[in-house]
Order: structure tokens, then sequence, then C-alpha cells
């Protein structure tokens, strides 16, 4: 019987060896996933920070457009005025005697 308790006995110790080895590398498996996870939030961030610099423009290009949009169809509008229509030439052909 001290023979099976023996053999019981290492058994124990060779599973506790290992179960030590497993723990270690789950720990250093957590450790990088740590870090990737860090590296990923940067990353993130850094789009996050680029993708509202895009938006700010396009917003900006919008209004752009929007104004350029309004004026062409300011100019759409009067398309058959004439420099000239704001000049009245009667009064230029009078002559010097009012007439």
């Amino acid at each position: 019987m001290s023979k099976d308790i023996d053999n019981i006995i290492k058994n124990v110790i060779s599973n506790n060896k290992e179960i030590h080895n497993l723990d270690n590398h789950i720990s250093k498996d957590i450790g990088d996933l740590k870090k990737s996870i860090k590296n990923i939030h940067i990353q993130i961030s850094e789009l996050d920070e680029k993708i509202n610099q895009i938006l700010e423009i396009m917003n900006t290009f919008s209004i752009m457009l929007a104004e350029e949009e309004e004026n062409d169809d300011y100019d759409t509008e009067n398309h058959d005025w004439t420099p000239y229509d704001d000049h009245n030439f009667e009064e230029d052909f009078e002559d010097e005697d009012g007439v």
C-alpha cells in the first residue's frame, strides 16, 4: 500500500508541476493579450481622431458646396439680367436744352 501512496504522491507532484507550468503560460498569454488590447485601443483612438478630422473636412466642404449651389441658384434666377438693365439710356440722350 505504501507503494500505491508513493505513486499517488508522484502523480500529484507531476500534475502540480504541469498545472504550475500551465499557469505560467496562461499568465504570459494574459500579459500578451493585455498589451495587444492596449495597442488596439491606441490604434482605435488614432483612427477616431482621423475620422473626426475627415468629418470636419467633409462638413466644411458640404457648407462650401451649399454656398456655391446657393450662388449658382442666384445666378440662374437672374440669367436674363444684363448690365444695361440698371442704366437709363434716355437720360444720356437728352440734349443740352433738356429736350
